[in-house]
Protein backbone atom coordinates (compact mmCIF):
# COMPACT_ATOMS: atom_id res chain seq x y z
CA UNK A 1 0.00 0.00 0.00
CA UNK A 2 1.10 3.52 -0.74
CA UNK A 3 0.76 5.60 2.42
CA UNK A 4 1.84 8.97 1.04
CA UNK A 5 -1.42 10.65 2.04
CA UNK A 6 0.05 14.03 1.18
CA UNK A 7 -3.08 15.02 -0.71
CA UNK A 8 -6.55 13.64 -0.29
CA UNK A 9 -10.27 14.11 0.05
CA UNK A 10 -10.40 13.76 3.84
CA UNK A 11 -7.61 15.45 5.76
CA UNK A 12 -9.65 15.68 8.95
CA UNK A 13 -12.93 13.90 9.54
CA UNK A 14 -13.13 15.81 12.78
CA UNK A 15 -16.84 15.50 13.48
CA UNK A 16 -16.91 12.48 15.75
CA UNK A 17 -19.94 12.77 18.02
CA UNK A 18 -21.11 10.19 20.54
CA UNK A 19 -24.24 8.34 19.42
CA UNK A 20 -26.24 9.22 22.52
CA UNK A 21 -29.47 7.91 21.03
CA UNK A 22 -29.67 4.38 19.72
CA UNK A 23 -30.29 4.53 16.00
CA UNK A 24 -28.69 7.92 15.43
CA UNK A 25 -25.63 6.27 13.86
CA UNK A 26 -27.26 6.60 10.44
CA UNK A 27 -27.67 10.35 10.85
CA UNK A 28 -24.10 10.77 12.10
CA UNK A 29 -22.53 8.56 9.41
CA UNK A 30 -24.56 10.16 6.62
CA UNK A 31 -23.63 13.68 7.72
CA UNK A 32 -19.96 12.70 8.10
CA UNK A 33 -19.86 11.07 4.68
CA UNK A 34 -21.51 14.01 2.94
CA UNK A 35 -19.32 16.52 4.78
CA UNK A 36 -16.17 14.60 3.85
CA UNK A 37 -17.28 14.44 0.22
CA UNK A 38 -17.92 18.18 0.26
CA UNK A 39 -14.43 18.66 1.70
CA UNK A 40 -13.03 16.66 -1.20
CA UNK A 41 -14.76 19.00 -3.62
CA UNK A 42 -14.45 22.38 -1.90
CA UNK A 43 -12.05 22.10 1.03
CA UNK A 44 -12.65 23.33 4.55
CA UNK A 45 -14.10 20.38 6.48
CA UNK A 46 -12.95 22.02 9.72
CA UNK A 47 -15.32 24.89 8.94
CA UNK A 48 -18.75 24.12 10.50
CA UNK A 49 -20.24 26.17 7.67
CA UNK A 50 -19.36 23.27 5.35
CA UNK A 51 -20.45 20.38 7.55
CA UNK A 52 -23.88 18.79 7.27
CA UNK A 53 -26.07 19.07 10.37
CA UNK A 54 -26.45 15.75 12.17
CA UNK A 55 -29.13 17.35 14.32
CA UNK A 56 -31.44 18.16 11.42
CA UNK A 57 -31.26 14.57 10.19
CA UNK A 58 -32.11 13.27 13.67
CA UNK A 59 -34.96 15.77 14.08
CA UNK A 60 -36.52 15.77 10.62
CA UNK A 61 -35.92 12.48 8.77
CA UNK A 62 -38.36 10.56 10.97
CA UNK A 63 -40.96 13.29 10.45
CA UNK A 64 -40.50 13.34 6.67
CA UNK A 65 -40.40 9.57 6.09
CA UNK A 66 -42.15 7.81 9.01
CA UNK A 67 -42.79 4.64 7.00
CA UNK A 68 -39.06 4.17 6.39
CA UNK A 69 -38.11 4.30 10.07
CA UNK A 70 -37.54 1.48 12.52
CA UNK A 71 -39.62 0.84 15.61
CA UNK A 72 -39.30 3.34 18.44
CA UNK A 73 -36.41 2.69 20.81
CA UNK A 74 -37.61 2.23 24.44
CA UNK A 75 -36.60 5.10 26.68
CA UNK A 76 -35.58 7.36 23.80
CA UNK A 77 -38.58 9.69 23.76
CA UNK A 78 -40.15 8.18 20.65
CA UNK A 79 -36.99 8.41 18.56
CA UNK A 80 -36.99 5.96 15.67
CA UNK A 81 -33.83 5.10 13.83
CA UNK A 82 -33.76 5.06 10.04
CA UNK A 83 -31.55 3.67 7.26
CA UNK A 84 -28.76 5.83 5.88
CA UNK A 85 -30.40 5.64 2.46
CA UNK A 86 -33.43 7.37 4.00
CA UNK A 87 -31.19 10.10 5.39
CA UNK A 88 -29.76 10.63 1.90
CA UNK A 89 -33.31 10.66 0.50
CA UNK A 90 -34.16 13.42 2.98
CA UNK A 91 -31.12 15.44 1.86
CA UNK A 92 -31.98 14.90 -1.80
CA UNK A 93 -35.52 16.16 -1.27
CA UNK A 94 -35.02 18.91 1.31
CA UNK A 95 -31.30 19.61 1.60
CA UNK A 96 -29.70 19.83 5.04
CA UNK A 97 -28.58 22.78 7.15
CA UNK A 98 -24.94 23.25 8.11
CA UNK A 99 -23.54 22.35 11.52
CA UNK A 100 -22.69 25.97 12.35
CA UNK A 101 -26.37 26.95 12.20
CA UNK A 102 -27.91 23.72 13.52
CA UNK A 103 -25.41 22.13 15.95
CA UNK A 104 -25.50 18.62 17.33
CA UNK A 105 -27.41 18.22 20.64
CA UNK A 106 -27.26 14.44 21.09
CA UNK A 107 -31.01 13.81 21.16
CA UNK A 108 -34.09 14.36 19.05
CA UNK A 109 -35.58 17.83 19.50
CA UNK A 110 -38.36 19.97 18.07
CA UNK A 111 -35.92 22.73 17.14
CA UNK A 112 -37.05 24.41 13.90
CA UNK A 113 -34.72 24.20 10.95
CA UNK A 114 -32.91 27.57 10.82
CA UNK A 115 -34.07 29.63 7.86
CA UNK A 116 -30.82 31.59 7.76
CA UNK A 117 -28.68 28.51 7.20
CA UNK A 118 -27.07 27.55 3.92
CA UNK A 119 -28.30 24.15 2.78
CA UNK A 120 -26.17 21.34 1.43
CA UNK A 121 -27.95 19.69 -1.48
CA UNK A 122 -27.46 16.55 -3.54
CA UNK A 123 -29.11 15.48 -6.77
CA UNK A 124 -28.82 11.77 -6.14
CA UNK A 125 -27.26 8.91 -4.21
CA UNK A 126 -26.34 5.30 -4.92
CA UNK A 127 -27.20 2.20 -2.88
CA UNK A 128 -25.20 -1.03 -3.21
CA UNK A 129 -26.97 -3.90 -1.47
CA UNK A 130 -25.56 -7.34 -0.82
CA UNK A 131 -28.14 -10.04 -1.51
CA UNK A 132 -28.56 -12.85 1.05
CA UNK A 133 -26.21 -15.75 0.41
CA UNK A 134 -23.94 -13.80 -1.94
CA UNK A 135 -20.29 -12.85 -1.61
CA UNK A 136 -19.29 -9.54 0.02
CA UNK A 137 -19.18 -6.51 -2.28
CA UNK A 138 -15.53 -5.95 -1.41
CA UNK A 139 -14.20 -5.77 -4.97
CA UNK A 140 -17.19 -3.75 -6.22
CA UNK A 141 -16.75 -1.08 -3.54
CA UNK A 142 -13.01 -0.54 -4.03
CA UNK A 143 -13.20 1.87 -7.00
CA UNK A 144 -15.85 3.89 -5.15
CA UNK A 145 -13.75 4.12 -1.98
CA UNK A 146 -10.74 5.21 -4.02
CA UNK A 147 -12.87 8.11 -5.21
CA UNK A 148 -14.82 9.13 -2.11
CA UNK A 149 -15.87 8.01 1.38
CA UNK A 150 -19.05 5.92 1.63
CA UNK A 151 -21.48 4.81 4.33
CA UNK A 152 -21.38 1.11 5.16
CA UNK A 153 -23.98 -0.79 7.19
CA UNK A 154 -23.38 -4.05 9.01
CA UNK A 155 -24.88 -6.13 11.82
CA UNK A 156 -23.00 -5.05 14.93
CA UNK A 157 -23.22 -7.06 18.19
CA UNK A 158 -22.37 -5.78 21.66
CA UNK A 159 -18.76 -6.91 21.33
CA UNK A 160 -18.11 -4.17 18.76
CA UNK A 161 -18.28 -1.60 21.54
CA UNK A 162 -15.28 -3.24 23.24
CA UNK A 163 -13.10 -2.99 20.13
CA UNK A 164 -10.92 -0.19 21.42
CA UNK A 165 -7.36 0.75 22.27
CA UNK A 166 -5.94 -0.52 25.54
CA UNK A 167 -6.26 2.17 28.16
CA UNK A 168 -9.86 3.13 27.40
CA UNK A 169 -11.34 0.16 29.24
CA UNK A 170 -8.28 -1.76 30.42
CA UNK A 171 -8.66 -4.38 27.73
CA UNK A 172 -7.22 -5.11 24.34
CA UNK A 173 -10.10 -6.33 22.25
CA UNK A 174 -8.79 -7.24 18.88
CA UNK A 175 -5.10 -7.81 18.87
CA UNK A 176 -2.49 -5.31 17.78
CA UNK A 177 -0.26 -4.99 14.80
CA UNK A 178 2.60 -2.92 13.56
CA UNK A 179 1.22 -0.15 11.35
CA UNK A 180 3.53 0.42 8.42
CA UNK A 181 3.43 1.53 4.82
CA UNK A 182 3.19 -2.09 3.66
CA UNK A 183 0.02 -4.18 3.81
CA UNK A 184 -1.94 -1.56 5.70
CA UNK A 185 -4.75 -1.04 3.23
CA UNK A 186 -5.68 1.39 0.49
CA UNK A 187 -6.71 4.96 1.27
CA UNK A 188 -8.31 6.88 -1.59
CA UNK A 189 -7.05 6.76 -5.16
CA UNK A 190 -3.87 7.80 -6.89
CA UNK A 191 -4.99 11.42 -6.79
CA UNK A 192 -7.05 11.17 -3.63
CA UNK A 193 -4.77 9.90 -0.88
CA UNK A 194 -6.54 10.55 2.38
CA UNK A 195 -5.75 11.00 6.03
CA UNK A 196 -8.78 10.67 8.26
CA UNK A 197 -8.98 11.84 11.86
CA UNK A 198 -6.17 12.17 14.35
CA UNK A 199 -5.39 8.46 14.11
CA UNK A 200 -4.07 8.70 10.57
CA UNK A 201 -3.04 12.30 10.28
CA UNK A 202 0.54 11.98 9.18
CA UNK A 203 3.06 13.40 6.77
CA UNK A 204 5.75 10.86 6.07
CA UNK A 205 7.89 13.42 4.31
CA UNK A 206 8.11 15.27 7.62
CA UNK A 207 9.06 12.07 9.43
CA UNK A 208 5.80 11.88 11.38
CA UNK A 209 4.34 8.46 12.15
CA UNK A 210 0.68 7.42 11.76
CA UNK A 211 -1.36 8.29 14.86
CA UNK A 212 1.24 10.81 15.96
CA UNK A 213 4.32 8.80 16.92
CA UNK A 214 2.35 5.70 17.95
CA UNK A 215 2.56 2.73 15.59
CA UNK A 216 0.19 0.26 17.24
CA UNK A 217 -3.44 0.01 16.19
CA UNK A 218 -6.19 -2.54 16.68
CA UNK A 219 -6.56 -5.58 14.48
CA UNK A 220 -9.57 -6.43 12.32
CA UNK A 221 -12.94 -6.74 14.07
CA UNK A 222 -14.40 -10.00 12.75
CA UNK A 223 -17.89 -10.07 14.24
CA UNK A 224 -19.75 -11.75 17.06
CA UNK A 225 -17.58 -13.72 19.48
CA UNK A 226 -20.27 -16.32 20.27
CA UNK A 227 -23.94 -17.19 19.79
CA UNK A 228 -25.12 -14.99 22.66
CA UNK A 229 -23.17 -12.03 21.30
CA UNK A 230 -24.66 -12.61 17.84
CA UNK A 231 -28.17 -12.33 19.31
CA UNK A 232 -27.44 -8.71 20.27
CA UNK A 233 -26.58 -7.63 16.72
CA UNK A 234 -28.37 -4.70 15.14
CA UNK A 235 -27.78 -2.58 12.05
CA UNK A 236 -25.02 -0.04 12.47
CA UNK A 237 -23.83 2.64 10.04
CA UNK A 238 -20.24 3.87 9.75
CA UNK A 239 -18.10 5.85 7.31
CA UNK A 240 -15.77 3.73 5.16
CA UNK A 241 -12.66 5.48 3.88
CA UNK A 242 -10.25 2.68 2.97
CA UNK A 243 -9.77 -1.05 2.57
CA UNK A 244 -7.12 -3.75 2.78
CA UNK A 245 -6.35 -7.41 3.46
CA UNK A 246 -4.69 -8.75 6.61
CA UNK A 247 -3.78 -12.43 6.98
CA UNK A 248 -6.21 -13.26 4.18
CA UNK A 249 -9.02 -11.26 5.82
CA UNK A 250 -10.50 -8.46 3.67
CA UNK A 251 -11.47 -5.43 5.72
CA UNK A 252 -12.61 -1.82 5.53
CA UNK A 253 -11.09 1.10 7.36
CA UNK A 254 -13.98 2.81 9.12
CA UNK A 255 -14.70 5.85 11.19
CA UNK A 256 -17.27 4.88 13.79
CA UNK A 257 -19.96 7.16 15.22
CA UNK A 258 -19.22 6.47 18.89
CA UNK A 259 -16.64 9.14 19.58
CA UNK A 260 -12.86 8.87 20.01
CA UNK A 261 -13.04 6.27 22.80
CA UNK A 262 -13.92 3.54 20.32
CA UNK A 263 -11.19 1.80 18.32
CA UNK A 264 -8.08 3.92 17.86
CA UNK A 265 -9.43 7.44 18.35
CA UNK A 266 -12.65 6.50 16.56
CA UNK A 267 -10.94 4.64 13.71
CA UNK A 268 -10.84 0.87 13.18
CA UNK A 269 -10.83 -2.04 10.75
CA UNK A 270 -13.96 -4.18 10.27
CA UNK A 271 -14.16 -7.39 8.26
CA UNK A 272 -15.69 -6.82 4.82
CA UNK A 273 -17.87 -9.93 5.07
CA UNK A 274 -19.99 -8.30 7.80
CA UNK A 275 -21.34 -5.48 5.61
CA UNK A 276 -24.80 -5.79 4.07
CA UNK A 277 -25.19 -2.54 2.13
CA UNK A 278 -23.47 0.71 1.20
CA UNK A 279 -24.73 4.15 0.21
CA UNK A 280 -22.99 7.31 -0.95
CA UNK A 281 -23.90 10.66 -2.55
CA UNK A 282 -23.40 11.08 -6.27
CA UNK A 283 -20.60 13.57 -6.82
CA UNK A 284 -22.44 15.40 -9.57
CA UNK A 285 -24.95 17.80 -8.11
CA UNK A 286 -23.53 18.33 -4.61
CA UNK A 287 -23.77 22.01 -3.78
CA UNK A 288 -24.21 24.55 -1.00
CA UNK A 289 -27.26 26.76 -1.43
CA UNK A 290 -27.16 30.09 0.34
CA UNK A 291 -30.32 31.40 2.07
CA UNK A 292 -32.72 32.91 -0.44
CA UNK A 293 -31.32 31.01 -3.42
CA UNK A 294 -34.00 28.32 -3.33
CA UNK A 295 -36.65 26.68 -1.21
CA UNK A 296 -35.81 24.08 1.46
Amino acid sequence: MDMENDEGFVHELDILQPAIQQGSCSAVATAQCLSATLQMMLGGLQDPARRASVQELIDKTQEAFPNDCYRAVPGEGGFRGFPSKTAFLYIKQYGVAVEAKHPYLGQRTSTPTPLDSPRIRIQGYTVMKRLPGTDPLYLETQPIIRRQPIVGVFLAPDSLEQHREKGHDGGDAGGREEFSSEGGGEFGGEKNRISVGQSFRHEERAGEKPNGNKKLVLGVYQGAKDVDDAKTAGRHAVVIFGYGTENGQDYYWIQNTWGPEWGDNGIGKVSAHLFIYFVYPDLEGISIEEPGEGSA
